[in-house]
């Protein structure tokens, strides 16, 4: 399944996250954890991340599993190609032969809470790559503009300088990047 997804992320510190959850359930939102393994995949000549792309097995304590590449258009948003772990003609297609060179490079785990606000989704993360825990807060709505304007009430709103972040996956590889020098 192919789809385009428009997000915005900005870091936040531990404090903000516990600050957020608990303002979320004050006001009767679910604040129900769940968690995601996402493994990041790539050849030994970094393939996937030259060319700005991002190729990922994410399995999920709510039993989805999958295969997906992220593909940046110009706009800044992604397509992002999911298919199962075990069928992917279309991500076959967009790779070619180099599918079968990938390996992992690093795992992500993600304690992730999702609350549908409106017209948007909330998304409240911990991540934990390599040796490194972070937290942010994620922003999917119907367009990059009113993703990137929601983000920005958020941070006025608890208080929170907004700079948009890498995504985790740069994040996470970067990580990787430090450890093999």
């Amino acid at each position: 399944m192919e789809h385009i997804e428009y997000e915005e992320r900005v870091m936040i510190t531990k404090r903000d996250y516990k600050k957020i959850i608990d303002d979320l359930m004050s006001q009767g939102y679910k604040c129900e954890p769940f968690t995601i393994e996402n493994i990041y995949l790539d050849n030994e000549d970094f393939f996937i991340t030259k060319n700005d792309m991002m190729l990922r097995i994410r399995n999920t304590s709510t039993g989805i599993h999958e295969l997906t590449l992220k593909i940046r258009n110009d706009d800044g948003s992604h397509v992002e190609i999911n298919e199962t772990l075990d069928n992917h003609p279309l991500i076959d297609a967009s790779l070619g032969d180099k599918f079968k060179e990938f390996k992992e490079i690093i795992k992500l785990i993600t304690v992730r809470i999702e609350v549908p606000i409106d017209d948007h989704l909330f998304i409240i993360d911990q991540n934990t790559y390599g040796n490194k825990t972070d937290y942010n807060i994620e922003v999917e709505a119907n367009s990059q503009k009113n993703a990137v304007n929601i983000a920005k009430k958020y941070c006025e709103k608890y208080k929170i300088t907004y700079k948009r972040s890498p995504s985790k996956s740069k994040r996470a590889f970067n990580e990787f990047k430090k450890g093999c020098r």
